[in-house]
């Protein structure tokens, strides 16, 4: 028979689990973005030696906005301060209280996992606000390389 506090330990468990497949999640998708910028910057590209202004200034904005892309997607990549597990130091100390019961000691657990789960909620959420600012700056590349091009064509 299990501990009374097991399921809360479980959940903690299981939300370690979500968070980290969350995090991947938004590292994978991110890889797509500068993708996707890039192929929309190769294929749709104008040729700046022979824009006049306006097209000029239209692939300017479009690189500016892919630089953006890649820059939040660089920083959704970095090595974030994540929990994934438990210190087994810590684990050691809990089994080695002299008065602390296993229900005692798997409801310490399951706590401390709660709290190192909320601070990886905040890490995940900033990283999330980065990726909606990516997916913006893609999708205004995109009709910043169209109107270049656009112009390219109506000035030839």
């Amino acid at each position: 028979m299990g501990s009374r506090y097991q399921l809360a330990l479980e959940e903690a468990r299981r939300s370690y689990d979500a968070q980290l497949a969350q995090l991947e999640n938004l590292r994978g998708r991110g890889t797509w973005t500068v993708a996707a910028g890039a192929l929309a910057l190769s294929v749709i590209g104008v040729d700046t030696k022979s824009a006049d202004c306006w097209s000029y200034v239209w692939s300017i904005l479009a690189f500016l906005c892919f630089a953006t892309v890649v820059i939040g997607t660089v920083v959704i990549a970095w090595p974030q301060k994540v929990w994934a597990g438990q210190k087994p130091h810590l684990l050691v100390q809990w089994v080695e209280l002299d008065n602390a019961s296993t229900d005692d000691q798997v409801r310490d657990l399951a706590l401390h996992l709660e709290q190192q789960s909320e601070a990886n909620a905040k890490v995940i959420g900033r990283l999330q606000k980065w990726h909606g600012a990516v997916l913006i700056a893609l999708l205004v590349e995109v009709p910043f390389l169209l109107l270049g091009k656009l112009w390219e064509g109506v000035n030839q």
